[in-house]
């Protein structure tokens, strides 16, 4: 078991700028945008806007 503490997520912007992702796990770990195998995350939609690629 693990304990993941909101200190190590790593946030980044969304592509059209309408909002952030903040990862809080991902395997295998420190696995790129492209690279993961599974991905728990969550989202903070700061505009509306058409999705991004």
């Amino acid at each position: 078991m693990r304990i993941l503490r909101a200190a190590e997520y790593r946030s980044m912007p969304w592509k059209n700028g309408g909002g952030m992702t903040t990862e809080i796990a991902v395997s295998p770990a420190g696995a790129a945008l492209d690279d993961f195998d599974w991905r728990v995350s969550m989202a903070f939609v700061e505009s509306g806007g058409p999705f991004s690629e």
